[in-house]
């Protein structure tokens, strides 16, 4: 029989909610005000304020986040980082790709030069967040794409909302998912990051929780209150931050229709298991549906080189550590501002009104040869270097995300549950609801668990009627 009991942590009062303007508050700018830092208690908050162009990421915006997070890691009356941006349209839209677009028509080793060095500035930034020593929180509200997930998705907490629009849509302009992208991605569960990497598919909001892109799920509305209430905190233990953002989270709106479970779900792990794009087109065209279709025309759409890039590299990040996915990172940027089709994509999608179909270098797949793909990983003594700064509090090199507890219970946790090998919920479980309970409990309550654990139950488990029990069906990823 099934035991599934655990004591219940003590949640944190919930204190009066005060407004920042009303507390002892300060804020400061950079020279053109596209960021925003303030201070409030223990928070310190920066502040993305370019909403012309959805806070995109420009060099002078890095140059200015950047010293100022060092700033605060080494003050003690910081206590929790916030990265959100002015508005709710988005979060942050991408890096300043036209800028480098602009840089490379110069057409000499300068213009190459120059988008190197923002590379390995936006990668700093992202390696700083990745490895920050206090805890970073991230209000994805809003489109976060590209640079912007570079922003919020190595940070231990992240909050999705009903605006939030999440997608890393590199391959669509020649380039790959860099900024730690394949880093996480690849420690996505089922094959749901390799889908993402090569289709530049978005997700939005609740399916954020679900699939592991975000950690918690909050009303956009109640984002003020939630900021006010971390800086009365003036802490940064991690599991009272975790409780206080449960305090505020929403729960899905009927009215959405849920894109990653289920059937889709298994389709897309089903067609994208292939390590080669011959592999997963191929599996795609047996499926024979409407969105198996959809599939195998966006991918022909995309950079052939990308796409056969990513699938390589989303491979091999899965055995990097953090430190050295950036480092890679910064070689393979400039490998690819080396090559014709970033310049092409950003130029047809970006700069062309409307839009035009990029011709990309080779044009197809079947042009490609495992030779094109092997010059990338090649390694040579006058590789770009990361140099990363020097930061005593910095937190240690890791394989596996550090915080991952922080989300919604992982697929693994849930086969151990269902299989007995869960220490604390005894030997079997009898329905799906005793697993949800189970997990409730373990994660008190947290919004979104009842949606996770029905949907790998589902998917991957399977009533033993003569037994009563539940049986594990799925193979584990």
């Amino acid at each position: 029989m099934a035991v599934f009991c655990r004591r219940l942590a003590a949640m944190p009062l919930r204190a009066k909610i005060t407004i920042p303007s009303q507390t002892r508050s300060m804020s400061s700018k950079n020279d053109s005000d596209q960021v925003l830092f303030t201070s409030n208690y223990g928070v310190r908050t920066v502040i993305l304020n370019s909403p012309r162009n959805l806070h995109a990421l420009d060099l002078e915006m890095i140059e200015g986040i950047t010293p100022r997070l060092l700033e605060w890691e080494n003050s003690e009356l910081a206590k929790i980082i916030v990265l959100k941006s002015n508005g709710t349209r988005a979060f942050c839209a991408g890096g300043d790709v036209k800028s480098l677009v602009t840089f490379l028509q110069q057409k000499d080793s300068a213009g190459i030069s120059q988008a190197v060095a923002y590379f390995r500035k936006e990668y700093q930034l992202d390696h700083t967040i990745a490895t920050y020593s206090k805890p970073c929180v991230a209000f994805m509200d809003g489109i976060t794409m590209g640079g912007g997930a570079g922003l919020s998705m190595h940070a231990p907490f992240r909050i999705a909302t009903e605006n939030t629009i999440f997608a890393m849509p590199e391959t669509a302009i020649g380039l790959f998912p860099d900024v730690g992208g394949a880093f996480f991605l690849s420690r996505l569960e089922g094959q749901l990051g390799k889908f993402l990497g090569v289709t530049s598919e978005r997700v939005s909001a609740f399916d954020c929780l679900l699939t592991g892109i975000a950690t918690h799920y909050v009303s956009s509305s109640n984002l003020s209150a939630l900021e006010a209430r971390l800086a009365e905190l003036e802490s940064s233990d991690l599991n009272l931050i975790d409780q206080t953002i449960a305090e505020f989270s929403g729960v899905k709106e009927p009215s959405i229709q849920l894109q990653y479970v289920g059937k889709q779900r298994e389709a897309i792990d089903r067609c994208f298991a292939g390590d080669t794009i011959d592999t997963i087109l191929s599996t795609l065209r047996s499926e024979k549906s409407p969105w198996s279709q959809k599939q195998i025309e966006t991918i022909q759409s995309r950079s052939p080189t990308s796409v056969a890039f990513f699938l390589r590299h989303s491979q091999e990040a899965k055995s990097w550590s953090i430190d050295q996915t950036f480092s890679r990172d910064l070689v393979f940027a400039k490998k690819f501002m080396e090559h014709p089709d970033f310049v092409e994509g950003v130029t047809a999608r970006l700069f062309s009104s409307p839009p035009v179909t990029p011709t990309w270098t080779p044009a197809s797949f079947g042009e490609l040869r495992v030779s094109h793909i092997a010059r990338f990983f090649e390694q040579s003594p006058d590789d770009p270097r990361l140099n990363l700064p020097e930061r005593l509090n910095r937190q240690i090199n890791y394989e596996q995300y550090p915080h991952a507890e922080y989300g919604l219970p992982t697929e693994e946790e849930i086969r151990k549950v269902i299989t007995g090998q869960d220490p604390d919920a005894g030997a079997s479980a009898f329905t799906a609801n005793d697993v949800v309970e189970f997990f409730q409990r373990r994660k008190n309550g947290k919004t979104g668990v009842r949606e996770k654990v029905l949907d790998i139950v589902g998917r991957k488990g399977h009533k033993n009627e003569e037994q009563g029990v539940l049986e594990w069906i799925g193979r584990a990823d």
